[in-house]
């Protein structure tokens, strides 16, 4: 089934998936600063053990200044994802308060990354009832965020 939304869902529906993968993407970032650090050891450590000429040196320290630059970005991005997660979480929170029913199908959705069809079978809804709560709780987020 195919829910057609309107303009306020499908606002609030795009803000929501912005963030449907944040864990994921979170954990993605985390392993590659773990990686991009070794790296970084393992070059400068290379750098003082080898007597190297000065072209080799260079072409090593460049790699360090290309890999912390990596490091930056990806910690940018990661407190980026953590904020948004946080206001995300903050809005269901809210949420919560005003309709717990909706609360609970909207985390399943995008922080879950279930379906509206999944969430809502999962919290015991036909597949009807699923959609209309699915976007009750869009308009109550819409609402919230305006």
């Amino acid at each position: 089934m195919r829910a057609k939304l309107d303009r306020s869902q499908l606002i609030a529906d795009a803000a929501l998936r912005t963030y449907a993968k944040a864990d994921s993407r979170l954990e993605a970032a985390l392993t590659f600063l773990e990686r991009a650090d070794s790296h970084r050891t393992s070059i400068t450590a290379s750098m003082g053990d080898f007597v190297m000429g000065g072209e080799q040196r260079d072409k090593l320290a460049d790699s360090i200044h290309a890999i912390e630059c990596a490091i930056e970005a990806v910690e940018e991005q990661v407190t980026d994802l953590g904020e948004g997660y946080h206001a995300i979480s903050g809005v269901l929170d809210s949420l919560d308060g005003i309709d717990p029913v909706a609360a609970k199908m909207l985390r399943k959705v995008y922080l879950e990354t279930m379906t509206p069809q999944d969430a809502g079978e999962s919290l015991g809804y036909s597949k009807a009832q699923a959609y209309r709560i699915w976007k009750r709780g869009l308009e109550e987020v819409y609402a919230l965020s305006s």
